[in-house]
């Protein structure tokens, strides 16, 4: 490759990767929820206890070792608010970032590929407003997982090495002082990085269902699969300067690793989780009904849509701009998930022990994800396929990279990489659309704006306008939960805690925010919360009830 043609493609990447920084810190907040508020939230809970978890507080998922880990020291530096989760969504993703790189770098990517790698994946992930919401707005499992697995691919890499230089045979007798403490280093480095190793599963493992499913069991499925699944012939043995029975040395130790950490690391999960639980992680980890099946299956290429932003496309033009992108996206699509079912038709060619170890990977974490997709409730929710995007993409990539070095698939290698970047522009186009202030005229930020204004502070609000306003406002506006259902107007514990509802604050001057419809409904249905209200403010787009008293109290 030129050098102007290495320095150009660099100079891109490196830009497409930035803008995902720019998004983060300014307009991502136009895009953000009240599910966007989940890992900061859960964060403020563990400051509140003094402790990991907060028995008082009511979660949608529990993780030991999670992204509310990150929040903790912004939230106590900035206060509770989005200037916290922003800070603490950098920190995520620069650590992402990092683990990519090392993942390219141990595949022998060069510079340029690995930063144009790097710059496919960042963009591919933020193709959609849902998968920007998954993996920078909070760290939730999906994303979670992923770091965890690159991660830890990367330890037991590094680990391996480590090994191997440890298995080569010495004469002791004829060593001299040098070779000997070279020996020496070399078991000393050997058992630092497996405990390191040893200590990162054991960590992740404590979050338990999600750890097993996204890390361990693929890590483990893909190290046995090297030995049992495809036994390597004497060449490729050579070509990764091994023998036989240091491989299945290496293999062996590894194994025992993951596993021993992993085990522990779950039991000791389960005693710090002892005394809280997750109604939500619950629901979504149970069967469904075998005749729901095929209909799952169905859902998943529309879902793998959804994550690459084709929406509703009732009224679109097939020749139309949006038409084009939308079809090249169905295109990129079900490319994305052939490649990788290549990469096995090559697998006899591919000489790589690191390249098979990732596409065994691969396989194995998509075959779980999609069991829990037809056979369980993953399928309720499109986002929960993402991991299985994410690791295409990734393995697309290896395999393109591969291509690239025989000179009989270089071209069809680097017209895959058109394609992939010219997918990336699409996204880069569209987050460099969203303006620093964007969202300012969405109603949330409205309210922000209008609350602070005229003094109110403490209140109550549905579920998907108080955790959001709560957020946006810095926790100057504290909002908690409560749930409409007809008439009927009750407080919703539902990542909360229950001591928010009783706070002083609430004793004095307190209001209810409403959307304008929602109150409709209320006096339609004769709500009695609403007769309580000392006054009564009233605008096209929501009213505020004010209270001299707690509400809560007359709330069932």
């Amino acid at each position: 490759m030129k050098k102007y043609y290495k320095v150009f493609i660099s100079t891109i990447s490196i830009i497409f990767i930035l803008s995902v920084l720019y998004y983060i810190i300014f307009p991502s907040k136009g895009e953000y929820n009240s599910d966007s508020a989940d890992t900061i939230l859960w964060a403020k809970a563990s400051i509140d206890a003094g402790g990991l978890f907060n028995e008082n507080f009511e979660y949608a998922a529990l993780f030991t070792f999670g992204g509310q880990l990150l929040m903790i020291p912004f939230i106590k530096l900035f206060g509770y608010g989005i200037t916290a989760n922003i800070c603490g969504m950098v920190v995520f993703y620069l650590l992402f970032l990092t683990a990519l790189f090392f993942i390219f770098k141990k595949m022998d990517f060069s510079l340029t590929w690995n930063l144009f790698s790097l710059a496919v994946v960042m963009m591919l992930i933020s193709l959609s407003v849902k998968m920007r919401e998954i993996f920078w707005q909070h760290i939730i499992y999906y994303s979670l997982g992923m770091l965890f697995l690159y991660v830890g691919i990367c330890l037991v890499d590094t680990s391996a090495k480590e090994i191997h230089k440890n298995l080569v045979k010495y004469d002791y007798k004829q060593m001299d002082g040098s070779t000997l403490a070279k020996k020496i280093k070399n078991r000393v480095r050997e058992i630092v990085l497996l405990l390191i190793t040893f200590v990162w599963f054991m960590l992740c493992s404590t979050n338990q269902t999600v750890t097993f499913a996204m890390l361990v069991v693929p890590l483990l499925g893909a190290l046995i699969g090297l030995i049992v699944l495809n036994p390597l012939t004497p060449k490729v043995y050579a070509d990764n300067k091994l023998e036989k029975k240091h491989f299945d040395s290496i293999i062996v130790k590894l194994i025992s690793v993951v596993t021993l950490a992993s085990l522990l690391g779950y039991r000791f999960g389960t005693f710090l989780k002892r005394n809280v639980s997750s109604s939500y992680q619950n629901g979504y980890s149970k069967m469904s009904l075998p005749e729901t099946w095929p209909d799952h299956l169905k859902s998943f290429f529309p879902a793998l849509l959804d994550m690459m932003g084709i929406g509703y496309l009732d009224d679109v033009q097939l020749m139309s701009a949006k038409g084009v992108i939308a079809l090249y996206k169905v295109v990129c699509a079900i490319l994305l998930i052939l490649i990788p079912f290549l990469a096995i038709i090559s697998w006899k060619k591919i000489k790589s022990i690191k390249f098979r170890f990732m596409i065994l990977i691969h396989f194995i974490l998509c075959t779980i994800i999609m069991l829990g997709f037809v056979c369980g409730f993953l399928s309720a929710a499109n986002w929960r396929i993402s991991p299985v995007y994410v690791s295409c993409i990734v393995t697309s990539l290896l395999y393109v990279k591969w291509l690239f070095k025989d000179i009989k698939t270089k071209n069809l290698s680097v017209l895959i990489c058109i394609g992939m970047f010219a997918l990336a522009a699409i996204s880069f186009v569209g987050i460099c659309k969203l303006k620093p202030d964007y969202g300012k005229d969405k109603f949330a930020m409205k309210m922000v704006d209008y609350l602070e204004e005229n003094g109110y502070t403490d209140g109550y609000a549905t579920f998907w306008n108080s955790a959001l306003i709560t957020l946006l406002s810095n926790g100057k506006i504290r909002l908690r939960n409560i749930a409409i259902d007809g008439a009927d107007m009750r407080l919703y514990h539902y990542q909360q805690e229950s001591n928010w509802f009783k706070d002083e604050e609430l004793e004095k001057n307190t209001f209810i925010l409403t959307t304008a419809d929602e109150y409709t409904n209320l006096v339609l249905d004769g709500c009695e919360v609403a007769n309580y209200a000392s006054n009564f403010i009233v605008n096209d787009d929501f009213v505020i009830m004010e209270y001299t008293f707690n509400p809560a109290s007359v709330m069932k």
